[in-house]
């Protein structure tokens, strides 16, 4: 059966290369998510994962923290609707202060696209 959210769970990856990632680096970022992309198989062994400080998760062509990217899903999930890019603004900004991790992650991957360049909506 096909649900609304199933082309969309199929577009996210997950990474732990928060501590590679540089502001105005596309193409580095890109192969460093590469490089640390997470399996399926990965993920079921450590689920805890999840929580990993350099966990960053690829969705609609860009890369985000993993404490941005989770409400993000959530609200498609839960919802069937986007994130208001007010709601996603508002949370990334909270994020970027409070773990310098997440911060840098953050800098370097709002402005790291791969594939398409879509805006939530």
């Amino acid at each position: 059966q096909y649900c609304g959210t199933h082309a969309i769970i199929e577009h996210i990856q997950m990474s732990l290369c928060g501590h590679t990632l540089s502001a105005n680096a596309s193409e580095a970022n890109q192969q460093a998510f590469a490089r640390h992309r997470v399996s399926y198989a990965e993920f079921c062994k450590n689920p805890s994962l999840a929580f990993d400080a350099n966990l960053i998760v690829l969705y609609r062509g860009h890369m985000y923290p993993a404490q941005v990217a989770i409400p993000m899903l959530l609200s498609v999930l839960a919802f069937n609707h986007n994130l208001p890019n007010k709601a996603v603004a508002k949370f990334e900004h909270k994020k970027n202060v409070s773990s310098s991790a997440t911060a840098a992650a953050a800098a370097a991957v709002t402005t790291t696209t791969t594939h398409s360049d879509t805006e939530h909506k």
